[in-house]
């Protein structure tokens, strides 16, 4: 993010590699410039939209909060229209509701767009309703992988994440230790 740039701005500076025009075209002020800039602020206000920042498109990227930011580079992401968006715990951190908020979003720009997403992510919740599959690792190793209910029910995956189920003399002795 670059925190003395408007969010607008943010999201253009993502998208330059598609503009037709190159240094000189805009040095010289050519006019085709001037048009392809107006369409590429539409668009990237539309993104805005998206994303629920439009709200805030003159606004300098560093008054935003934690959960606003993440958005932000979600939508610089996007400017870039990507096929594959890789998401590395973009939830970690962030209230319930901001990660209902990045929830809906991600699934509303996968499903526009098409996209395929990967996400490394720990809020399984998010996991659960944006993979249509799913690879869990421990500890650098692969225990379970298919689809969100298969791995829901994985036993293997049951035991990493909730551990496994003790008896009561198994809980004193390890209260003992």
């Amino acid at each position: 993010m670059f925190s003395e740039m408007t969010v607008l701005e943010n999201l253009m500076v993502g998208h330059h590699v598609h503009v037709s025009y190159g240094t000189l075209a805009a040095v010289l002020g050519l006019r085709r410039v001037g048009e392809e800039d107006r369409r590429v602020r539409e668009e990237m206000m539309e993104l805005l939209t998206i994303i629920g920042l439009a709200d805030y498109a003159e606004l300098p990227a560093s008054e935003l909060s934690i959960g606003q930011r993440r958005l932000l580079a979600l939508g610089r992401a996007m400017a870039m229209r990507p096929k594959l968006l890789l998401l590395d715990e973009s939830a970690a951190g962030l209230s319930p509701v901001n990660v209902d908020n990045l929830l809906r979003i991600v699934m509303h720009l996968k499903a526009r767009y098409g996209l395929t997403v990967i996400i490394v992510e720990h809020i399984l919740r998010v996991v659960m309703e944006v993979c249509g599959r799913v690879t869990v690792l421990d500890h650098g190793q692969k225990i379970g992988e298919g689809t969100p209910e298969e791995v829901r029910e994985n036993p293997a995956v049951v035991e990493a994440y909730l551990g496994q189920e003790m008896n009561d003399d198994e809980v004193r002795a390890a209260f003992r230790r």
